[in-house]
């Protein structure tokens, strides 16, 4: 007969507890070891619990980015719409930098990334490389 299977807030204590190990830096072997021993669980249930906790820091993690973006578009619209001198020229310009500050949150820009490499000579290692393979050299 198999063992009960553990209630909704039981299983909720023990992934917070599994979540604190995993926040206080110990190995997942250890943390297995633990898991075992202290709730009576397979290797294979506790492999299970220290996955649920991983989703629930990233759930969270992404709600706390949701929250973050929606608080910060929000107190940008708000100045925006209190920016007493739109029709000036220094309105103007803060308004559109505003503008672009939110559509930067909202992800409507693509951030550039430089791919240069400019202190490593590499040229020269393509030509030993070639020169070796011209020679018949392998590896």
């Amino acid at each position: 007969m198999g063992k009960k299977k553990s209630s909704n807030l039981e299983l909720e204590k023990r992934l917070r507890v599994v979540q604190e190990w995993l926040m206080q830096g110990y190995d997942t072997p250890d943390i297995v070891r633990q898991i075992t021993t202290k709730w009576e669980v397979t290797e294979r249930q506790a492999y299970k619990y220290i996955e649920k906790a991983f989703e629930e820091f990233k759930a969270r993690s992404e709600r706390r980015m949701e929250f973050l973006r929606a608080y910060h578009t929000s107190t940008r619209k708000k100045l925006f719409r209190d920016l007493a001198a739109k029709n000036t020229p220094e309105g103007a310009k803060a308004a559109l930098s505003i503008l672009q500050d939110i559509a930067k949150l909202d992800g409507l820009y693509v951030e550039k990334v430089s791919h240069h490499i400019t202190d490593i000579p590499h040229n020269e290692d393509h030509r030993v490389l070639f020169e070796d393979f011209k020679e018949g050299k392998e590896g």
